[in-house]
């Protein structure tokens, strides 16, 4: 009905533009729900201190996360756009690119783990949440849906994993599972969304295995994105250090209210 209405209502040359606006929309409109309301659902199934352990195990991988991406979702789609017959180099340029990102961003994990004193519990945690950073490179799927102006594809992707992993953490919920389930719940939804993006590349006939890595490309990528790099762990840095300040402060104030 909607694309009905915007086929009668807008000029045939803007109608792919809003209906790629719409799916985006949709999808992130979809997400939002659902993952708010199975995310509170799991908060009061593991209480505060679980709940709490998860929320600091993923911000520790969120914090290096976007190295295993390096800022080239924007730059990408660009260059897909500018260069529509170079889609190979650009996908595998970037899948390489991704994959060096996800050598350091392992190497500084491994530093934490090391040096920041934490437990064995802890530590086992973050390990297992790291595994979820190799399906990130897949995503660079995601560009050249935006650049044909298909974001559906990407919409039934992300929403599809979300669907099958808060299926999956209720099931966990009714079955009393652990904390270490959800952990390994996080690891399965990127899963689930590296295969989406994987199938959908199968389907449109980029396969990666057609893909194939070109210095000069990734090099001009390289320099393209360092500024949304730098950009993006700004934004992290500034939240960890906001999350790192209020864990202070509800210490502070336990004890005083304890003691």
């Amino acid at each position: 009905m909607i694309r009905v209405f915007i086929r009668q209502l807008l000029p045939r040359t803007w109608q792919p533009y809003f209906l790629n606006m719409g799916w985006l929309l949709f999808g992130r409109s979809v997400r939002l729900a659902l993952g708010f309301t199975v995310g509170v659902w799991v908060a009061r199934y593991l209480g505060p201190s679980d709940f709490g352990l998860l929320n600091f195990v993923t911000s520790i991988v969120a914090l290096v996360s976007p190295l295993s991406q390096l800022g080239l979702e924007q730059i990408l789609t660009r260059e897909r756009v500018r260069h529509p017959d170079a889609r190979t180099a650009h996908l595998g340029s970037a899948f390489g690119l991704r994959g060096v990102g996800l050598f350091i961003a392992y190497a500084i994990l491994a530093l934490y783990i090391v040096f920041g004193g934490q437990n064995s519990e802890i530590t086992l945690l973050i390990g297992i949440a790291s595994l979820s950073l190799p399906f990130h490179l897949f995503s660079v799927v995601d560009a050249e849906y935006q650049a044909r102006i298909a974001s559906r594809y990407s919409v039934w992707v992300r929403t599809g994993a979300l669907f099958v992993a808060s299926g999956l953490r209720i099931a966990a919920i009714l079955g009393d599972a652990p904390l270490m389930i959800f952990i390994w719940l996080i690891v399965a939804e990127n899963l689930f969304m590296g295969l989406g993006w994987w199938i959908a590349a199968e389907k449109h006939r980029f396969s990666p295995r057609n893909w194939h890595f070109d210095p000069h490309t990734a090099l001009y990528l390289w320099k393209d994105s360092r500024p949304v790099l730098l950009a993006t762990f700004d934004i992290l840095f500034a939240h960890a250090f906001v999350y790192e300040t209020g864990n202070v402060v509800v210490s502070t104030l336990q004890c005083i209210y304890q003691g």
